[in-house]
């Protein structure tokens, strides 16, 4: 045994409300493996497999009372995740601590004079906060004695946690729903100052329609376009909308309340998600946390700002022809665009954009990638088709292996649609590509035979079908035109190039887009894994964006195809791609790579990116945001 001796100097911090805050310093015995946990990567790669910390003691009135003894064992997850499980056990005894970490500050609390004055009378309750390791445990007791016990959300606890994480914490008792909630509206109102990715935020918790729910309790965003729930704010970006709620949950919405998860707010989407950047005219430019100045991209651009930012640890996000994976890329998130028709798009529509469009979340960690696409992947009655999930669950899959043996991975990195790939964007993706190399999988170059431009052009013909048509019959209702003072130039753009879109075009988009289906399929059948980037740059400066053009096939030309060049081939192959911060800029941006597989292999993508957060790990919160 090692003894570290401090002197005992007592501090009381702030006293309100019967909640009395301590730190007491005291003689500390070190017994077994010292892990530091500040230091989520040093806990996780620890030798030790179980360590045990314990803290105890607390007064009811000035009183020993009947406490409740924390016991948390370090337990690894398939992957070799190191996580604490945690359990409350009674305990009777006098006033003492066998606590564990040499960085703690631990209160050790006894009828002490200095207590006397500020002991709350009789019958009342005292919380006192105990601090280890950047965690600040709150210890309650009642004057019947019986102690409960639950857990303090420090800000630094919560944005550095991912999903999984405080899902845990709350299912273990160590943190409550409501200081979890608590803590993401302070975190989201800070970061939305700064970073302005919100439309709306709210300060009630979501009642969850189960509390058994896997994610029951953790804070999101829903993007302004799709997966609203009922009663909640919709505006679609565009004044046309604006201060309208939605009148029924779609089955996204659905999916995220039988998750149990606390929807904390709407993030901002250009109006109608028709640009790579997000910005429009209810809420103005949302900024990029790795640097201000810069795009978050679009359409998801709020979801990825707030992610980034450490307000939220997942955001709801939509993906047309890159508007999950680009926001991603340039804001250092993890960002999946599932399989065609993994999740529903109902109960309005049999499927989003005829099929082009999907719903996901934007994480920072992969099992979280994993643990959302589950709750959002359930099927619903009506749906035109299901395709096969993994046994159990994609997030349980993460812990069967591998992936299985050598792959066949095809690399693009040449530019697409006259854009240039940039030097250190490419230097990257064969970085990548050498990596796979090395992993023992065979990896070779792919020249992809999509016609670019005009596939974009004709997918944006099938998106806004109808969208004039539906644009006047919302602004008749309100006893309005479609003009100027209603959409932004570039809706507006959208909207006549929509007038012009008979049955004719349609019907030539939708053939044009099953042609290019087919030819990008036979050539890809080859292969398991399609390695490219996703954008051809790292996050441009929101002043160097082109100016809004009133040509929206202008728009398509100089607004669109510099973010979707490399995006757009997978929602008309209807493939599932994934896009993970693999690199860093010389100026500290995130590169994003993507990642493509064959139709509903997601659980493929998900191991991979598993290897790469394990084998190239990528930073949670940019220092813009800390």
């Amino acid at each position: 045994m090692s003894v570290l001796s401090y002197h005992r100097a007592f501090q009381v911090g702030t006293s309100h409300e019967n909640v009395v805050i301590v730190d007491y310093l005291y003689e500390l015995n070190i017994r077994g493996p010292v892990v530091d946990l500040d230091d989520v990567e040093g806990l996780s790669r620890t030798d030790a497999s179980r360590t045990k910390f314990q803290a105890m003691k607390i007064l009811a009135a000035g009183k020993p009372a009947t406490c409740n003894l924390l016991v948390g064992e370090q337990v690894r997850d398939p992957l070799g995740h190191a996580d604490i499980s945690w359990r409350i056990e009674p305990f009777t005894g006098t006033a003492r601590t066998d606590f564990i970490d040499e960085r703690s500050e631990v209160g050790l609390l006894w009828p002490e004079p200095q207590l006397a004055h500020l002991n709350p009378s009789s019958g009342s309750c005292i919380s006192v906060y105990l601090r280890f390791g950047g965690r600040r445990l709150t210890m309650g007791a009642g004057s019947n004695n019986n102690a409960r016990l639950f857990s303090g959300m420090t800000p630094e606890t919560y944005s550095r946690s991912d999903a999984t994480t405080l899902a845990q914490m709350i299912r273990s008792g160590e943190a409550g729903r409501d200081e979890v909630h608590e803590a993401a509206v302070r975190a989201a109102a800070a970061a939305n100052a700064k970073f302005n990715f919100a439309l709306a935020l709210k300060a009630d918790a979501s009642e969850p329609t189960r509390e058994d729910g896997a994610l029951c309790g953790v804070p999101t965003l829903i993007k302004d376009i799709n997966g609203h729930i009922a009663g909640d704010p919709v505006c679609f970006g565009s004044r046309l909308y604006q201060c309208q709620t939605s009148a029924q949950s779609s089955h996204v919405g659905l999916g995220i309340q039988r998750a149990g998860m606390d929807v904390i707010g709407v993030s901002s989407a250009p109006e109608f998600s028709l640009e790579g950047h997000t910005s429009n005219l209810l809420t103005g430019d949302v900024r990029n946390p790795w640097a201000t100045e810069r795009s978050p991209g679009g359409s998801s651009g709020g979801a990825a700002a707030a992610v980034a930012s450490g307000a939220v640890p997942v955001a709801h996000g939509s993906d047309i022809a890159g508007s999950i994976r680009v926001p991603a890329a340039w804001c250092g998130c993890v960002g999946l665009k599932p399989s065609r028709g993994r999740v529903s798009s109902g109960p309005a529509k049999d499927e989003g954009g005829f099929g082009l469009a999907t719903n996901m979340f934007l994480t920072r960690t992969v099992r979280d990638a994993a643990a959302t696409l589950d709750a959002l992947s359930r099927p619903f009655p009506g749906d035109p088709f299901r395709i096969p999930t993994p046994e159990g669950s994609f997030l349980a899959s993460l812990g069967n292996g591998g992936v299985g043996g050598s792959l066949r991975i095809a690399v693009s990195v040449e530019g697409r649609m006259g854009i240039p790939v940039e030097p250190e964007t490419a230097a990257a993706l064969r970085d990548v590509a050498g990596l796979l190399e090395q992993a023992g999988h065979f990896v070779e170059e792919f020249g992809d035979p999509l016609d670019g431009i005009e596939s974009l052009v004709a997918l944006t013909e099938v998106w806004l079908a109808g969208f004039a048509d539906q644009s006047d019959r919302v602004a008749t209702a309100q006893g309005r035109k479609i003009d100027e003072t209603v959409f932004g130039p570039v809706a507006l753009a959208a909207y006549e190039w929509s007038r012009r879109i008979d049955l004719a075009h349609f019907l030539a988009a939708i053939d044009h887009l099953n042609r290019s289906r087919r030819q990008m399929g036979e050539a890809l059948e080859a292969y398991d894994i399609w390695l490219s980037p996703v954008t051809p740059a790292a996050a441009p400066r929101i002043a160097d964006l082109p100016t809004p053009s009133t040509d929206f096939r202008d728009h398509i030309e100089r607004g669109m195809a510099p973010a979707f060049q490399h995006t757009v081939a997978q929602n008309v192959l209807g493939l599932p791609a994934m896009s993970l911060p693999l690199a860093r800029h010389s100026d500290g941006r995130p590169i994003g790579v993507q990642l493509t597989a064959q139709a509903g292999r997601e659980d493929l993508l998900l191991h991979l990116a598993a290897f790469f957060e394990e084998t190239r790990p990528w930073p949670l919160i940019p220092p813009e945001a800390r």
